[in-house]
């Protein structure tokens, strides 16, 4: 069935152009009922998914090539319809959904290429357009995942160190993922972490450079750069008792002496080990539950902490008493990358003991 894809679309396509009404509308109506259709008799494989995609998008190129107009349009239409019967399919479809944007894309580049064996103004205009559609639906549905259960994604979690390159991740979607990892415990709730996102092509390159030139620095579609605070003792102490007081778990001042008592004792002067080490552990729980809630909404991570720590501080202006535990890498598998399986883990045994030291 999905090698039948094309010529049928393509009939379809066709007739719409034929009607010039709506042809946008209906392109992308009729393209996402008839992939739906093709799904309900199609056995769900990445190997079909990929094939159905590519040949629904190009089946509307072909269409819109014969009758030598509305190009983009119809193109950019076939995609999206597409892209929505597969990934409206259910969790089978979801489990494949990067087969299906890397079909349809291969669809739309087709158009791009037809578009390119003409010349003229409305042509170049024609391969903007077509252009911007596969930028967008790269964004849009690469990012398409469904969450998956808790003990899944920290299965799943693997340190990938190739992913593929020109791939964005919306900021919206990084803020989500930085609000779910927000939720990370921390002594006394002082939340010692700060970070900065690195997302832009230019300022990838530069963070590479200060990480030994390693490349998944710049592949990756952004990488966060975790700082531990010393500080945040001083800043967030009286917000969080603040917080403890509104809802109710600290009762009198008396408690809230109690409090910073304790917190000074555990945590010491700025400048302590036990101020680093306060920093640190806390900021690394942040990271572990940024990677977990990464993998459960379907990305990739990779921590690193091979990397030149003042060359960071000085590119980034991060202050010279800021602690940087790691980097975490965040991204897409790159296409053709087989994981080998996973190292070896220690036997429980081992490092696990009972009531004593093992």
């Amino acid at each position: 069935m999905p090698q039948k894809i094309k010529g049928k679309i393509k009939e379809e396509v066709l007739e719409i152009i034929k009607r010039g009404k709506e042809v946008s509308k209906e392109v992308r109506g009729k393209v996402k009922e008839t992939v739906t259709a093709v799904l309900e008799e199609t056995e769900v494989t990445g190997e079909n998914i990929w094939r159905i995609s590519e040949g629904a998008v190009k089946g509307a190129v072909e269409a819109a090539k014969e009758s030598g107009s509305k190009l983009s349009e119809v193109a950019h239409s076939a995609a999206t319809g597409t892209m929505e019967a597969i990934s409206e399919a259910g969790d089978k479809t979801k489990a494949v959904i990067r087969e299906a944007t890397e079909g349809t894309v291969k669809g739309l580049e087709h158009a791009l290429e037809v578009a390119k064996e003409t010349t003229g103004e409305a042509t170049e205009k024609v391969k903007v357009e077509l252009e911007e559609a596969i930028k967008k639906i790269k964004e849009h549905f690469y990012e398409t995942r469904t969450s998956i259960d808790l003990i899944k994604s920290i299965k799943e979690r693997r340190s990938i160190n190739y992913f593929e390159p020109d791939i964005e991740i919306s900021e919206e979607k990084i803020r989500e993922l930085i609000s779910i990892a927000n939720l990370a415990p921390s002594s006394f709730n002082l939340q010692p972490w700060r970070l900065i996102v690195v997302n832009d092509k230019e300022r990838k390159k530069a963070l590479r450079k200060c990480s030994f030139d390693q490349p998944k620095v710049e592949e990756a579609s952004a990488v966060l750069i975790m700082i531990a605070d010393p500080d945040a003792v001083e800043m967030n102490a009286e917000r969080a008792m603040q917080s403890w007081t509104e809802l109710g778990y600290i009762k009198s001042d008396e408690q809230k002496e109690m409090y910073r008592g304790m917190m000074g004792q555990l945590y010491g002067e700025k400048d302590s080990l036990q101020r680093t080490v306060f920093a640190v552990k806390n900021t690394s729980l942040f990271a572990m539950n940024f990677m977990t809630a990464a993998r459960g909404l379907g990305f990739e991570t990779h921590p690193m902490d091979g990397f030149d720590d003042s060359c960071i501080k000085k590119e980034f202006g991060i202050p010279e008493d800021k602690i940087i535990p790691m980097l975490i890498a965040v991204g897409f598998l790159k296409k053709g990358i087989a994981l080998l399986p996973r190292a070896y883990r220690r036997e429980i045994k081992e490092f696990a003991g009972f009531n004593s030291y093992c």
